[in-house]
């Protein structure tokens, strides 16, 4: 009870934590994804993240369908949860692509962002980031949906790739971290 100051190092051992009102702070979670993600024109899906990268009170759960696609936290608290899409067009045509947040089944207000693909012979990409800061109580999720104009709109998994060397580029990487 009360306020307490400190000066000086303050070393936690190994299995401590630190804990707000009974709920640990500190938790943490990077995920990715690991195919191609496409589907119909004008229908909403949920990104898939079926690669954990590592985490602490936040992982991924399926959802009804049984597709891994919620971000679930074990605590509560206030989360940043950032991403990044490689949104593709396989055609000779612009696509126009909508990417939002959903809380518990509940789309978030004012959460839409809205990109699009210009048309190019051959088709083309881009890659979008941004970030939500959103409330969660232990035992929530968060899903990141988007839709597309055309069906030949898709969130592209590369695999990894020569002269020079690169690595793979995931379809989406979703990092959260708990800032209170």
């Amino acid at each position: 009870n009360g306020n307490s100051t400190f000066s000086g190092s303050i070393n936690v051992a190994s299995g401590s934590g630190f804990y707000r009102a009974g709920n640990k702070l500190f938790n943490y979670g990077q995920f990715s994804n690991t195919y191609t993600q496409s589907g119909s024109a004008d229908t909403a899906y949920p990104m898939y993240l079926n690669t954990t990268d590592m985490g602490d009170g936040v992982n991924i759960t399926n959802n009804g369908s049984g597709l891994p696609t919620r971000i679930t936290v074990t605590n509560t608290g206030i989360y940043n949860i950032q991403f990044s899409a490689q949104l593709g067009t396989i055609a000779n045509e612009t696509v126009d692509f909508s990417i939002w947040l959903q809380r518990t089944g509940s789309i978030v207000s004012n959460s839409n962002g809205q990109v699009s693909i210009v048309k190019a012979s051959g088709g083309g990409n881009v890659l979008v980031a941004w970030n939500y800061l959103v409330q969660l109580n232990a035992g929530e999720y968060a899903e990141l949906y988007y839709s597309k104009t055309t069906a030949n709109g898709q969130i592209q998994y590369l695999a990894s790739q020569g002269t020079p060397t690169r690595p793979a580029t995931p379809s989406t990487i979703v990092t959260v971290t708990q800032h209170a």
